[in-house]
């Protein structure tokens, strides 16, 4: 399994992008419950869309900063409606119960600003973890 890793800012950079006080805490993920930390991300972000039963990801992956206890889950998040068209495809960061981010709600250079500082550190992809079982 690889890993490789950002800039200690980034989470710093996603803290003050967002206007977090409380960015805190260890949040760190052990490389046996990447898949579960995958999942329980990706499920704070279906609960902010309008279709939450028709989200469908992709590109998924997990990223932390080096020297960083905080691990953050990026990717791109399509809506269906109930035909199966997409209503709506963007990226997503989630790190947790403090930090979700929708490229929807932010504006254009703070989701590409903080995508670079957050998602440049790819420690397995989804696609990994399942051809690994």
């Amino acid at each position: 399994m690889k890993t490789r890793s950002c800039r200690m800012g980034s989470w710093f950079t996603l803290c003050a992008l967002l206007g977090l006080s409380a960015c805190g805490g260890d949040w760190s993920v052990s490389k046996e419950s990447e898949a579960g930390w995958l999942s329980f991300n990706q499920n704070l972000i279906r609960s902010r869309l309008k279709e939450p039963s028709r989200a469908e990801f992709s590109h998924s992956f997990v990223a932390q900063a080096e020297g960083s206890p905080v691990v953050c889950v990026c990717g791109d998040v399509d809506e269906k409606d109930r035909h199966g068209a997409v209503l709506d495809h963007q990226r997503y960061i989630s790190c947790g119960s403090a930090v979700q981010m929708l490229e929807a709600e932010v504006a254009p250079r703070a989701m590409e600003q903080t995508w670079a500082d957050v998602c440049t550190a790819k420690v397995q992809t989804l696609q990994a973890l399942a051809s690994e079982r």
